[in-house]
């Protein structure tokens, strides 16, 4: 049913002109209105979305008619933390690529993607206007802010992307509509993590309907997290509770309970259980990097992305798989052993699916937060020309030595993807040493928060003046412990 602009909500009845947005233009004309107790848009014709068009009867002698909008969903893979559809932009010719109404995103610390809403850009100071959820002095609100691009002098920036949105979304939601709803939402407060984040407000100006990938993607890790223990537990103890308790129930109340039983049952089959939990672990895995490459076989992502994204996630998937083993086996041993001295055999079984259920979905969970989080800050997937002398890099090791840190001293380029590189690292078998080594992909560049490290110059001196030292040891002083020291300390 068509509104006028004064007219109460026709979804919900809301007559309350304080809880609607009001869409606007740049110039103050009126385009539409947006109820905020039912989340429902009522905008003129010419802003409808094709599926709102077609069951509508258009007035279109009215113009101030408004009619209800029946957004596009946009679609989710849940194997990302950030869409996949996205384009890489160098932040030195920012102001250049972007344009009013362009969705970007960039990486903050602890693995955490912001995003905002381009809403004007100066190509003249390389200075782009947006407008997102940020700190404005101690509260949190949506306001406009001007970003300097100066990849020197904030790192913060060294990974923007655009989202890249598919063509019938830009083709609904023309690019007045998308900076109205941005700007209806100027000075809002009452920022929520999971349900109005940067990302979902972002998402809302785009298409109209409020979504945020990163907490899609977290809710579906954490049903990975509980399935994993659930399936793990259920696997593990229903065998053992029908063979191995059931032949050890008292025969009369008041029987002692030997120690050897509450043993016995304890001891069950922890290897089979973490074996199926590592084969279950694997298949989410494989799941996720076949999500990838139908993403990179579409190309919606570059190769440079699907290969960054396949070794954060087998990295998350280890990481996950040994914290809930541990956990699990450490808390089913615990619980299962206080519960067998309380109610003897059948209660040591309680305990340790009890334990074991406890374990696995917290342990999996911690793991797969610190998974995540270590992949993240591992650093930036590089080209060899966007190395520079005194980075702190990660290369490829082998089986038992996966990643190997070292310090660039210097570099020769074929071309982007091929190379040699100067540097210098803390090895097992040589000490310290400075040698050429073929720069090979995967490679990733340590970030380190502004002001942390020392100066290029200082970082390759610090490197430079402990070769020949031979103190390698693998829990105190090894190749990440060394790079770590010549970034961020001066030499002692």
């Amino acid at each position: 049913m068509p509104l006028t602009p004064k007219d109460p909500c026709g979804h919900c009845g809301n007559n309350d002109a304080v809880n609607f947005r009001q869409y606007r233009t740049k110039d103050n004309v009126f385009i539409g209105k947006c109820c905020k107790k039912c989340g429902i848009e009522w905008l003129k014709a010419d802003y409808l979305s094709p599926a709102s068009r077609n069951c509508c009867d258009i007035q279109d002698s009215v113009s101030e008619v408004l009619y209800e909008n029946t957004p596009i969903k946009p679609e989710v893979n849940k194997a990302f933390q950030v869409q996949s559809a996205r384009t890489k932009i160098d932040t030195k010719y920012a102001a250049e690529i972007l344009k009013p109404t362009d969705h970007i995103t960039w990486h903050r610390v602890k693995g955490i993607w912001h995003h905002s809403i381009v809403s004007e850009v100066n190509q003249d100071k390389n200075e782009i206007i947006v407008i997102h959820w940020n700190k404005k002095g101690s509260d949190l609100q949506i306001y406009e802010e001007t970003l300097t691009m100066n990849p020197t002098g904030d790192s913060l920036f060294n990974q923007m992307y655009r989202i890249d949105y598919p063509e019938e979304i830009k083709a609904a939601n023309a690019p007045e509509l998308v900076l109205a709803r941005a700007r209806s939402r100027v000075g809002d407060t009452g920022y929520g993590l999971l349900t109005d984040n940067c990302e979902a407000f972002a998402t809302y100006c785009k298409t109209g309907i409020a979504k945020s990938h990163q907490v899609i993607w977290l809710v579906e890790k954490i049903k990975e997290s509980c399935g994993l223990g659930n399936i793990r537990t259920i696997a593990k103890h229903g065998v053992r509770f029908i063979s191995k308790v059931t032949n050890n129930i008292p025969q009369a109340a008041g029987e002692i309970i030997p120690a050897e039983v509450i043993e016995e049952a304890l001891n069950g089959s922890q290897a089979v259980g973490a074996g199926i939990l590592l084969v279950i672990e694997t298949g989410f895995v494989i799941w996720d990097l076949s999500q990838a490459y139908a993403e990179r076989k579409d190309s919606k992502i570059s190769k440079n992305d699907f290969v960054e994204a396949s070794v954060r996630r087998i990295f998350e998937g280890i990481v996950s798989a040994g914290f809930a083993i541990g956990c699990s086996i450490g808390l089913e041993i615990g619980i299962g052993a206080l519960f067998g001295l309380l109610f003897g055999p059948v209660g040591a079984v309680v305990g340790g699916i009890v334990g074991g259920l406890i374990g696995g979905i917290a342990g999996g969970a911690v793991g797969r937060a610190i998974g995540t989080w270590g992949g993240s800050v591992t650093g930036k997937m590089m080209k060899i020309s966007e190395l520079k002398p005194g980075d702190h890099i990660v290369l490829k090791g082998w089986f038992f030595h996966p990643r190997c840190h070292a310090i660039v001293v210097d570099y020769k380029a074929d071309d982007e993807t091929e190379g040699k590189l100067l540097v210098i690292r803390n090895t097992h078998e040589r000490g310290v040493v400075e040698e050429w080594l073929t720069f090979e992909q995967p490679l990733f560049r340590v970030e380190y928060k502004k002001g942390a490290c020392l100066d290029p110059e200082q970082v390759i001196e610090n490197a430079r003046s402990k070769l020949g030292h031979t103190r390698y040891n693998l829990a105190t002083y090894n190749c990440k412990t060394f790079a770590r020291e010549c970034k961020t300390i001066a030499q002692i």
